[in-house]
Formats: structure tokens, sequence, C-alpha cells
């Protein structure tokens, strides 16, 4: 699959009290088409806390969910925008595209932490530095 620069996206996380995962929604306009989040990763990462899914690393998620080539690269989009949402999150510093990452809102409510972002697209001098594993 090729790369596409034209990747603004979206992702609406929702954790629990104790900063687990409930559930998030990851979408982005892509070479004209709207794509939707990987429910395979979604379902593998959900229900873990926020603090390992930060500390792993797409390589190691690839390896247990065998994504193929095509899935492989939207997966890491979606992969990379929810470790961002958690790392603003968070406070913790990224050196990756920190510029591409812009915090919406971070929503406390009485049972849930929603924490909205977009994320605008890669430059074409960045697609060329992207590495998935």
């Amino acid at each position: 699959m090729a790369c596409c620069t034209d990747t603004t996206s979206r992702i609406v996380v929702r954790l629990n009290l104790d900063e687990v995962l409930l559930d998030y929604d990851y979408s982005k306009i892509t070479c004209g088409r709207e794509i939707n989040g990987n429910s395979r990763l979604k379902k593998y990462l959900t229900g873990k806390p926020i603090k390992s899914i930060v500390a792993a690393s797409f390589s190691q998620i690839g390896a247990a969910l065998r994504f193929d080539e095509d899935e492989q690269f939207l997966a890491w989009l979606e992969w990379d925008a929810l470790q961002n949402a958690i790392l603003q999150y968070t406070g913790i510093e990224s050196d990756r595209y920190s510029d591409r990452y812009k915090l919406a809102a971070i929503i406390h409510e009485k049972n849930f932490i929603e924490i909205r972002q977009i994320i605008l697209p890669l430059g074409a001098s960045a697609i060329n530095r992207v590495t998935l594993t």
C-alpha cells in the first residue's frame, strides 16, 4: 500500500478513573476515503492500563496480531495516535512529530476521562522518517 500524505485524523480516548483504556474511536480521511480504527488493535488494547500501552512497542503489538502489509501501516497510524493522546494526557514529552498532535480536550466525568485529539497530516519529509517497527 502506498503511503498518502492526506492523513488528517482524530481520536477520542476513554479511560476509567484508574486510567485503564475503556474504548477509543479513531478515524481519518486518507487517499480520499474514510478509514475507521482497526478492530483487532482496539480489542487487543482495550482493558490495558495506559502505562502498559505507552510502554509497548508497535513491533510487539504487530507480532502478537500478525498484521499483513496493508493493515500494518494503518494500524501503526492508529497506535501512534493513541500513544500520543495518552502521552499528552499524562504530560510525558514525545519527540515524534509533536507539532502534528493537537490536544483538543480532556474531559473528566464522574465515571470516565475522555481525551480528544486531532492529528495533522504527515509532511512529505516526515513520511520518509516513519519506522513501522
